[in-house]
């Protein structure tokens, strides 16, 4: 192989790039959403994994977004806010009625 450089068995960045590597594909699920399970809902809206559906009037997207940090589920077709950071008083506005 001429102009390729090999690196030696025992060298310690290639030992080290090959660890995170296997390490990153053991952990694939855990950082890409598509793969992490999130599943679908089963009604209009409320708690899903991390996320807190809401029903937001398209007048008001952009004060859901301000105001809670509100964000868009392209799949779903619904405004969503991660329900760790933002409190269902502070989203009361915009949740769907109970069913």
């Amino acid at each position: 192989m001429r102009g390729r450089r090999r690196c030696r068995p025992s060298c310690r960045a290639c030992e080290r790039v090959g660890r995170v590597i296997q390490r990153a594909r053991k952990e694939k699920a855990a950082w890409n959403p598509r793969t992490a399970g999130a599943g679908k809902a089963s009604g209009s809206g409320g708690v899903e994994g991390q996320r807190l559906y809401l029903e937001v009037p398209y007048a008001d997207k952009d004060e859901a977004k301000k105001q809670l940090g509100a964000r868009w589920d392209p799949g779903r077709r619904k405004w969503y806010v991660d329900a760790a950071k933002v409190s269902r008083e502070q989203a009361a506005r915009w949740l769907p009625p109970s069913q």
